[in-house]
């Protein structure tokens, strides 16, 4: 395909790839993201919007999803495709991400090449999964309804071989499996076919409880497991019946949370991210509990602004989104950090105006049923050594600041 917007090549890119069962949902949700965001009031609602590269494929998205509105799913992908997008904010002519979006044909689980043509498609394909820095696997929410946790199980084994069969080919044709995404999001799909007090931290206890041998064997296929079975998703692309009627194509769960947990999954491998960056994000989610928090901290920390500025921020408002965090009214809050996001956007600081952007998404009452991320657990007992130790890390912050921030932790643990 021959894209109508030219990719500015500085620009960073975010790359993923969705990988599931045919008939999970994968191509579902990639039709519903983008024609949700060709409606409505998306832009103005979460602060940026996702533009296809190539304006043929963007129509054949947006074809597939006024299908949606007429009934009809789309159909599922049969080949490896590769979506490419701008990551765009209001204000901003150019781009400040490129989102590459990798869709694994479900068909490829159980299904072996039956020429050499596709043999040779499939291994192109896995070989740009090396590019990917994060993965969701997504588990049909109908099938898990119905069958519960041994269907997660199974899925996890099923993944688990594909796994090993793509290092097998990988070494045949001379590459190594050092780049295959090592970060991946469980995905609940189907979720508006669960009961509603159902929650991501219920399906982690479930496969934590139920699942956890395939969990362990899947984790020993990489080197360094830190991100398998960490983050937790229910996503409804569509509210349809089990029997796959669409309801209402515009009504759907956790749309808006995909690309914040891509982002966060991918945060250390995005080129152009400084390693103190990554560093600061990972300690101080284990000190502070919950991610929103902790992006908004560090996007207005670490990325350059004075640090007489920082202290005032600190003060005006990270402590309001900490006392804040249970209230139902963060509308404000949000559009807080919205405004700020687009400030640093325009001082060039793109990288950290997305961080502070899509923490936003986190923030929201339903995000807190819909997401469930490990690393953001508090520390047990007494919490205080291992804060003065993360807060220490922090070299560049005046010893004022690294108070105030042990202060707000210790509140909240």
């Amino acid at each position: 395909m021959t894209s109508s917007v030219s990719p500015t090549s500085s620009v960073p890119e975010l790359r993923f790839a969705v990988f599931g069962e045919n008939g999970c949902g994968k191509t579902t949700l990639l039709t519903s993201y983008y024609g949700a965001q060709k409606i409505g009031a998306w832009e103005t609602e979460h602060g940026y919007s996702l533009l296809a590269e190539d304006a043929a494929r963007g129509k054949q998205l947006l074809d597939g999803f006024h299908g949606l509105e007429q009934g009809r799913f789309p159909n599922s992908t049969r080949i490896f495709t590769e979506t490419a997008f701008q990551f765009i904010l209001p204000g901003l002519i150019d781009p400040v991400l490129r989102v590459l979006w990798f869709d694994y044909p479900g068909e490829w689980w159980v299904q072996e090449p039956d020429h050499a043509d596709e043999a040779a498609r499939r291994t192109e394909a896995i070989g740009r999964l090396l590019t990917c820095q994060v993965g969701f696997l997504v588990f049909d929410g109908g099938r898990f309804q119905q069958e519960s946790t041994p269907y997660a199980a199974r899925v996890i084994g099923q993944f688990r071989d594909n796994v090993r069969r793509h290092r097998q080919l990988l070494e045949r044709t001379g590459k190594t499996f050092e780049g295959y995404p090592r970060n991946w999001v469980f995905v609940l799909s189907k979720a508006d076919l669960l009961p509603d007090q159902y929650s991501a931290a219920d399906f982690e206890a479930s496969l934590s409880a139920e699942a956890q041998d395939e969990l362990d064997d899947l984790r020993r296929e990489f080197e360094g497991s830190e991100g398998i079975g960490t983050r937790f998703l229910l996503l409804s692309s569509v509210k349809a019946t089990a029997d796959r009627r669409v309801v209402d194509p515009r009504s759907s769960l956790g749309l808006n949370l995909v690309a914040p947990l891509a982002f966060e999954a991918a945060l250390r491998q995005i080129k152009g991210v400084p390693p103190a960056f990554v560093q600061a994000l990972e300690l101080a989610a284990k000190a502070l509990e919950h991610l929103p928090e902790v992006l908004a901290l560090v996007a207005l920390l670490l990325p350059g602004p004075p640090k007489v500025k920082a202290m005032i921020w600190v003060q005006r408002l990270i402590a309001p989104l900490l006392r804040r965090r249970h209230s139902a009214d963060l509308q404000g809050v949000s559009e807080q950090l919205r405004k700020h996001a687009q400030k640093l956007a325009k001082k060039g600081e793109s990288l950290a105006a997305i961080c502070l952007l899509l923490s936003t998404e986190l923030l929201s009452e339903p995000s807190r049923r819909l997401v469930f991320l490990q690393e953001a657990k508090a520390p047990p007992g007494d919490a205080d050594p291992p804060l003065r130790e993360v807060t220490q890390a922090w070299s560049g912050l005046p010893e004022t600041v690294k108070e105030q921030i042990l202060d707000l932790a210790r509140a909240r643990v």
